[in-house]
């Protein structure tokens, strides 16, 4: 529309809200005004003490959002023009700035207006207009965010515990051998099958607070994809047909092959459950370049794993919500609303990001990124080493602050050949390690006890003997980092006693 002259107007200068009510500043003149107003982003309204719009201006950034009105809110909702209005009669009476965010829906999506009304001379009011829509997503996600930490916090604790318990009953179970035909057989099964779904949980519950441990390599997802439909082939519904659209030349990415098969499996779950009937399950591979105008913080060039289906797709409002933890649309005991939340969690602590289109009827698509890697020669893995021939069994000492553990790995330890001590806190850990430290093959550390943390005495061990094997050991592990990756190995709880004297004999010296 044709400028319009703003007149001559005394506005208050800016000034935060902890300062006191200051008289209002005059502009200097009416060209002040009208660059003001073609500068700024915001539509602008000059308005009369009855609402009438003597003059405004509206700057192209904001033109879809906001129509040219002769009338105070005309540019809201008839539901919340009132609002308005009396936050213009309050502006008028008290003097002081008033601030309203209402929501109008353009081009079929909603957006987030803030007007923003100032007195001026005259008992006339500036109302300044803003889209802030953005804002709102960005604070949306920054709540999703904490609320991820806190359920992740939460999350980490458990499983932290639920897996010592788990490290005793799973050892234990594998200790029992029935006869063959014994009538107990059938609980026993049931046992070994209840502790590992357990078990099974516990990992989701580390996933998802981003605490397990982080086993980095190069993945190469065109095995990957075609891996995960040789085992789901045998396991699908028939009705399911899987096509695969793998990339020329095999996509390597940087990450944990098991936590990526994982995300894998979901995804594909998740896919088999939107089709019940039946239908076609894609599953496609490339490499793809984002610019910093598309994903923000994630430009340049990343290998892309979609799976998409033919399925029933989502409506708007449960698409907002799949990655929150706990949310399911599955029928009670079917889904534990876990699922796509731990898959986000790792997407997340492998630095990529996922993205998820679906109309209702249409289907669904999910697109996995992740940081490319050079790919590597293949290698056969390096044998198991041995333990190398001493005069007596070799020495271990086991810091841990679960009695249970320390009865099982002592028993487990030592029928393998092993010596074992043990201390139930880091302070007498590190005595029995100064005394026997000439002795000592492997020290055994959990990474959470009360008083020194298994990080504090690996400091320690380290200072006083810097050859000295240490096994880091828990139910979880945050990121590890600076001192920290100065132990050897680690060891995820729970763990059976084969995977233990594994661990142990795989950090003592081969013999020459």
């Amino acid at each position: 529309m044709p400028a319009l002259p703003l007149p001559s107007v005394a506005l208050p200068p800016r000034r935060s809200s902890s300062e006191p009510d200051q008289p209002a500043v005059p502009a200097s003149s009416s060209n002040l005004a009208e660059f003001v107003l073609q500068a700024s982003p915001d539509a602008m309204y000059l308005l009369t003490e009855d609402g009438e719009c003597l003059d405004l201006r509206q700057a192209a950034a904001s033109a879809d959002a906001v129509t040219p009105s002769a009338r105070l809110g005309e540019w809201l909702p008839e539901n919340q023009v009132e609002a308005l209005r009396d936050l213009h009669r309050r502006v008028l009476s008290t003097g002081r700035a008033g601030v309203l965010e209402s929501s109008v829906g353009q081009r079929g999506e909603e957006r987030c207006l803030e007007t923003r009304l100032v007195p001026v001379a005259g008992r006339r009011v500036l109302a300044v207009v803003r889209d802030i829509t953005e804002r709102h997503l960005l604070h949306r996600q920054l709540i999703e965010a904490k609320k991820m930490e806190a359920v992740g916090q939460l999350a980490g604790g458990v499983a932290h515990d639920f897996n010592n318990l788990l490290t005793v009953v799973t050892s234990s179970l594998n200790l029992i051998s029935l006869p063959g035909g014994h009538p107990h057989q059938a609980f026993l099964n049931a046992a070994h099958q209840a502790a590992d779904r357990a078990a099974e949980l516990s990992r989701r519950l580390l996933n998802l607070a981003r605490r397990s441990p982080l086993k980095s390599g190069p993945v190469h997802l065109n095995d990957l994809v075609r891996e995960m439909v040789g085992i789901l082939q045998h396991v699908f519904p028939p009705g399911v047909v899987f096509e695969l659209e793998l990339a020329p030349e095999d996509c390597v990415v940087t990450g944990d092959g098991s936590q990526l098969h994982q995300v894998l499996m979901n995804l594909c779950l998740n896919a088999r459950d939107a089709m019940p009937g039946g239908g076609v399950l894609t599953l496609e591979t490339g490499c793809v370049r984002t610019s910093s105008d598309g994903m923000l913080g994630h430009p340049g060039t990343h290998g892309r794993l979609t799976v998409r289906d033919t399925g029933m797709g989502m409506a708007p409002e449960v698409r907002e919500r799949i990655f929150e933890p706990f949310y399911t649309t599955k029928e009670q005991g079917r889904g534990t609303g876990l699922g796509l939340a731990m898959v986000q969690g790792i997407i997340g602590h492998h630095g990529g990001w996922i993205e998820c289109e679906s109309h209702l009827g249409q289907g669904t698509s999910f697109h996995v990124h992740l940081p490319l890697a050079a790919a590597p020669e293949r290698a056969p893995a390096p044998p198991l080493p041995a333990p190398a021939p001493t005069s007596e069994p070799p020495l271990c000492l086991l810091v841990d602050d679960e009695e249970l553990i320390r009865d099982f790995a002592t028993t487990g330890l030592g029928a393998a050949g092993f010596r074992v001590l043990t201390a139930p806190d880091g302070r007498r850990g590190l005595e029995l390690f100064h005394r026997n430290r000439g002795d000592l093959a492997v020290v055994i550390l959990d990474l959470a006890m009360p008083g020194l943390s298994g990080l504090e005495v690996l400091h320690e061990i380290k200072r006083a003997s810097p050859t000295t094997k240490v096994l880091f050991s828990s139910g979880y592990i945050t990121e590890l980092s600076g001192a920290s990756t100065a132990a050897d190995a680690f060891l995820q709880k729970p763990y059976d006693r084969s995977s233990l004297v594994r661990a142990v004999r795989g950090l003592i010296p081969t013999v020459s």
